[in-house]
């Protein structure tokens, strides 16, 4: 059994889908030109055509992940990006985002197979538009920053690193519990108190103040012995 499937019957948080239900930091983190990967083991619910996973605190200037039913989608500064069609996400799976300020490249991860995906245009964003942030602002989990974009279901093991992580290191990292002193990891949520408002940053101390959140507990697990010899 790998990680993921140990990681997926642990105890979690549990996002209801309104828009008033988030988590959140009361610090900033800046964001500016930075690499970065933001990445979550996440069981979607919800039938919303847009869920954020993760969001800056900036309205002027966006930066946020969701999954929105059947692929993901992201936006950097003023580019909107969709990922190609996923298969159903129906139990825990890792996502992530990665972005690399030095040649505007955003990638798209599923588990550890990356994506594809197109430029969503829109009206202020042209064909040939590349990604690039140069902000800052509170972290967000489970919405975004107008908080009319929820996610629905539940979440653990959620990062962000001020790296762009390559598809070798996701790999590496989905295998394990982090320390919550690997380099660039700028923020590290393992999302498994089962109790109370907050959630803990194993990294750099910004704790996430939960609202409209609740817990989801495991199940009890037994071993059945037959009384045989060994």
């Amino acid at each position: 059994i790998g990680m993921d499937d140990v990681l997926s019957l642990t105890t979690s948080l549990h996002f209801t889908g309104e828009f008033s239900c988030y988590a959140r930091t009361k610090v900033t983190r800046n964001m500016n030109a930075r690499p970065f990967t933001i990445e979550a083991m996440i069981k979607p619910t919800g039938k919303a055509a847009l869920q954020t996973i993760f969001a800056l605190d900036n309205e002027k200037e966006p930066l946020w992940f969701a999954w929105a039913g059947d692929h993901l989608e992201a936006q950097i500064g003023k580019v909107r990006l969709q990922s190609a069609t996923v298969e159903p996400i129906l139990d825990f799976t890792r996502v992530a985002l990665t972005y690399n300020p030095e040649d505007s490249i955003a990638r798209f991860f599923v588990g550890t197979q990356e994506v594809n995906y197109k430029i969503k245009n829109d009206e202020d964003n042209e064909n040939n538009a590349k990604p690039s942030y140069h902000s800052a602002g509170q972290l967000i989990w489970g919405n975004n920053a107008t908080y009319d974009a929820p996610f629905q279901g539940d979440m653990l093991e959620a990062r962000l690193w001020t790296k762009a992580l390559t598809q070798a290191e996701l790999a590496r990292y989905k295998d394990c519990h982090l320390t919550g002193y690997e380099r660039e990891l700028v923020a590290y949520y393992p999302m498994n108190e089962g109790k109370g408002t907050t959630c803990a940053d194993k990294a750099n101390g910004a704790t996430l103040t939960l609202n409209g959140t609740s817990w989801v507990l495991p199940e009890g697990m037994s071993i059945h012995l037959n009384g045989a010899e060994p």
